[in-house]
């Protein structure tokens, strides 16, 4: 191989390590796990593969079905459907009463959701302890409106 030949080689090679990024988990990894409200240390969310258990102290659990997807409508409301919208459709495995929500912010960290007609419900997710909060969108993300 030609010097040229190698130095153009070593420049691709470094042009393609440098551009990598790591793709983002999607939506339905990054919401399993045990999730305890902001503001009210009683309400814990329990997240697996295809179910949501949701916990408040002194009552029994509640067993709720969910689907994540980006469509519209959402429970019957016409909703935006962009490249960064998600929603969550909670469906109670008893009644089945089904609510639907929209994911403000979902990470390794936070998930936020609101009713898809408004208010919103702020968690944060820990491994060994509990915590949870129900805040105004304003005192969440300052894009709410």
């Amino acid at each position: 191989m030609l010097p040229t030949q190698r130095l153009s080689a070593y420049l691709l090679l470094a042009a393609s390590c440098l551009s990598f990024k790591p793709r983002p988990r999607p939506d339905s990894e990054l919401i399993v796990g045990t999730w305890v409200s902001a503001t009210d240390k009683n309400w814990t969310l329990v997240f697996t593969k295809d179910r949501c258990t949701q916990y408040y102290s002194g009552g029994g659990p509640e067993v709720d079905s969910y689907t994540l997807s980006n469509k519209s409508p959402q429970c019957g409301t016409k909703v935006p459907v962009e490249s960064f919208t998600s929603y969550l459709q909670l469906t109670n495995r008893k009644n089945h009463l089904t609510m639907c929500y929209e994911l403000t912010s979902l990470d390794g960290i936070n998930l936020a959701y609101r009713p898809v007609a408004n208010g919103e419900f702020y968690f944060l997710k820990e491994r060994n302890s509990i915590r949870h909060s129900v805040l105004p969108c304003y005192e969440i993300l300052p894009t709410c409106h």
